[in-house]
């Protein structure tokens, strides 16, 4: 029978007389994990912790990345370019290879094989008077262009391959040329490795013309580098050079993953069947070329190289390949 006088008792857990405010809390029971052993010695959990050390490190190792391919410097506009004006700036870089200015009235007043030009037009010079006109060989300059870019002029200058590394170095910073003209410069394998490499950097050149330097297999391996990471490439003119089936190779790989050139000159050099073969298989990914030549290789009518060239051609109705042996 219920008695109001009686003592209630709610267990053993209630006997004891509960922590005042400030006290230490009694130990947890054998077995249990307690809230200040989960969050760890720092009061912040460990995963917490560890994913905040990765993103630092990633950002660190982002920053060292960005800051060594100089893509810090382009989007916030300060110049990585070590070595100054006469290594950086584009035009103090060309006008260190223009010869002096030889004065013409007319085209017999140069050298054999150049043309009396009138200074401002780069036209044949008509009754061109005393310091009008230069020959065709101190044509070598930047020239601002209609369309907004500028042209690096530099064809027929012995720069050598000295000389395509410097004119590399300012090329790779300077975002206005659209096209450079660097034919029979004699810059070899060596300086169209330092171009490409360039070019690899460079989102700005649209048109570049490197025939006649003796160019080999040996250099493709860079220049197929260059033209799979290009996206602003339109035209490239390797005619009347060296290369062979093994830098066709290169080439061909490159233009798999390639689609902005729209021109690729290839013209007079050491191509055969085999190297037609890579060239041809290459159409099976790219649909953006539009012209291949291949002219005075050694590429016969009727080889399997050929036949594979022309079946290339014919499954596209925007694709023009030359590759017959002018005799």
């Amino acid at each position: 029978m219920y008695d109001e006088n009686e003592p209630v008792h709610y267990g053993a857990a209630h006997d004891e007389e509960a922590p005042l405010k400030g006290q230490q809390a009694a130990e947890a029971p054998s077995g249990y994990v307690t809230l200040e052993e989960l969050r760890g010695p720092s009061g912040k959990r460990p995963l917490l912790r560890f994913l905040a050390a990765g993103m630092l490190v990633a950002a660190v190792v982002l920053m060292v990345f960005f800051v060594a391919r100089g893509a810090l410097g382009r989007w916030f506009g300060v110049d990585q370019c070590d070595g100054g004006a006469v290594e950086c700036d584009l035009r103090t870089v060309v006008n260190s290879f223009c010869p002096a200015e030889v004065s013409c009235i007319e085209s017999e007043d140069c050298k054999s094989g150049f043309q009396c030009l009138d200074k401002k037009t780069k036209k044949p010079g008509i009754e061109c008077k005393l310091d009008e006109c230069v020959c065709q060989q101190n044509l070598c300059e930047v020239v601002e262009l209609e369309t907004g870019g500028t042209k690096v002029n530099l064809g027929g200058i012995d720069i050598g391959a000295a000389g395509g590394k410097k004119l590399a170095k300012s090329l790779m910073w300077d975002d206005s040329v659209k096209e450079v003209q660097l034919w029979e410069t004699e810059i070899g394998d060596e300086g169209c490795a330092a171009i490409a490499h360039a070019l690899k950097e460079n989102d700005s050149i649209e048109s570049i013309n490197m025939s006649g330097n003796g160019l080999t297999d040996d250099v493709c391996d860079e220049l197929g580098e260059a033209i799979a990471v290009n996206t602003k490439m339109i035209e490239m003119d390797l005619s009347d050079n060296e290369i062979a089936n093994d830098g066709a190779q290169h080439l061909a790989e490159a233009l798999k993953q390639n689609n902005s050139l729209k021109i690729f000159n290839l013209w007079k050099n050491l191509i055969g069947e085999q190297g037609a073969l890579y060239m041809a298989d290459a159409f099976k990914y790219n649909l953006d070329l539009r012209k291949l030549y291949l002219t005075d290789n050694r590429v016969d009518n009727g080889g399997i190289g050929s036949e594979a060239l022309t079946a290339a051609a014919d499954s596209r109705d925007n694709l023009e390949i030359t590759f017959e042996t002018n005799d």
